[in-house]
């Protein structure tokens, strides 16, 4: 069966997910366009590849895409967001050190929020916009995380994933009769450079242990699932947790 949507934009593209998703997206789409503010270690054409930065809005080549490709049909794939852990559990609080630790707690909360949910939310809302003005279609991914369930010591960042689980849902309200499709992809630990080095062996066993299927997820776990839900059009406003059964 042909693919509805044949188009694939990919926003965050140089961070671990979006440069190991990459070589599927340009494999299965007549046209392939990546998005982010590092540059990408993959040597993508110019035409496939934007240095940019988002909290600026889209860039002009971006809108451009959209325009030409809409009607043909776009899959967005939201990879924006940032890793954060912080508590703000202190015992020694008082009327000296207060008014310092309420500032530095609003600073970081403040960053998850424009991080992890008000600039993914916005953009993936504002070109669902730019494909409904082209009488497009479109399938819009926005990407969740395990930690939505409430990980200590992640209080901004798993209340921002809950969030954008929540507002996906909202948008795929507002928009499926448009022809726009949103759901959200939650993905538990997925075998990546980044999580390598960003873990010790011994965390990345305890992970293991707690799954039924003894394992982590691959990058091809996590393509399989987005390829579905960009092509099964009767799938709208769900969360797909790719978590192997970490949360149940």
């Amino acid at each position: 069966m042909a693919l509805k949507i044949n188009n694939a934009l990919l926003l965050g593209g140089s961070g671990s997910i979006g440069i190991s998703l990459t070589p599927f997206l340009k494999n299965d789409f007549n046209n392939f366009l990546s998005i982010d503010i590092n540059q990408n270690e993959l040597n993508l054409k110019n035409n496939e590849f934007i240095q940019h930065d988002l909290k600026n809005g889209l860039p002009l080549s971006a809108i451009k895409f959209i325009e030409e490709n809409a009607t043909d049909g776009i899959a967005l794939i939201n990879c924006l967001g940032k890793i954060s852990s912080n508590s703000f559990l202190s015992l020694n609080t008082n009327r000296n050190n207060h008014k310092s630790q309420f500032s530095d707690q609003i600073k970081l909360l403040s960053n998850d929020f424009e991080s992890n949910f008000l600039l993914p939310i916005t953009l993936s809302s504002q070109i669902a916009n730019l494909i409904i003005g082209e009488r497009g279609l479109g399938s819009i991914i926005n990407f969740s995380s395990v930690s939505s369930y409430g990980n200590p010591g992640q209080l901004g960042y798993s209340a921002m994933k809950g969030a954008i689980e929540i507002g996906t849902k909202v948008l795929a309200r507002e928009l499926g009769s448009l022809g726009i499709r949103c759901n959200t992809i939650a993905p538990g630990f997925i075998e990546t450079d980044s999580m390598r080095s960003n873990m010790t062996p011994q965390s990345i066993q305890k992970i293991i242990n707690k799954t039924t299927l003894k394992r982590l997820g691959s990058i091809q776990n996590l393509y399989q699932a987005i390829y579905m839900l960009i092509n099964c059009d009767y799938i709208n406003g769900q969360v797909i947790r790719i978590d192997g059964d970490l949360r149940i």
